[in-house]
């Protein structure tokens, strides 16, 4: 990169004609997938801890289930509205997610039920006028901040002990390599079936 504006420059300046850098092509940096992330019993050991007889052990159930199921990046989670869930199609709406782009996400049954769950027997205990509509709120009716959800998810693998560390992200890189492995396993179980 140096190399290429130095002679970018150099032309700029009028110093030479032609940039000899020009047809330069960079090489590709691999990327690497991550190390640490769960086995499906570490993810299931992290989901349990949340104390579910609690109002916020089942908000906090609700945001971990959503993270595995959906592999969302936390500040897409601290954006949603309550409308960005939809029910009856299973899926959740991301809007201005990385790049400002939106998409759909599938989500599993077991997050949708947490959510369902959280939005009725939780959510109104935290809303307060007048209501933007935020689907995860603090205690005190605010949106979380990514640092808040980061520190709190963090804590929850602590207690799980499992053997790892990370917070939101970890939930992102498990839900992407479990996806992978389910695929593969499901390709190399058709190839065995072909006679």
């Amino acid at each position: 990169m140096p190399v290429r504006s130095f002679f970018k420059w150099l032309v700029q300046q009028r110093i030479i004609l032609a940039n000899p850098a020009s047809e330069l092509e960079m090489p590709k940096v691999g990327q690497r997938l991550p190390r640490n992330v769960l086995s499906i019993a570490e993810a299931e050991s992290v989901l349990s801890v949340p104390d579910i007889s609690e109002v916020l052990g089942i908000r906090n159930r609700a945001i971990l289930e959503l993270l595995y199921s959906t592999g969302i990046r936390r500040r897409e989670l601290t954006q949603l509205s309550t409308t960005d869930l939809d029910f009856d199609r299973a899926v959740l709406m991301i809007r201005s997610g990385k790049g400002e782009k939106d998409r759909v996400v599938p989500v599993g049954e077991r997050a949708m039920d947490w959510a369902e769950k959280y939005l009725v027997e939780v959510r109104p205990e935290f809303a307060q006028d007048p209501d933007e509509g935020t689907l995860f709120l603090t205690s005190s009716g605010e949106s979380f901040s990514p640092d808040h959800l980061t520190n709190f998810t963090r804590k929850y693998i602590r207690k799980a002990d499992v053997g790892r560390t990370g917070s939101c992200h970890l939930f992102r890189h498990t839900m992407a390599t479990l996806m992978l492995e389910g695929r593969r396993g499901r390709r190399e179980a058709e190839s065995e079936k072909i006679p």
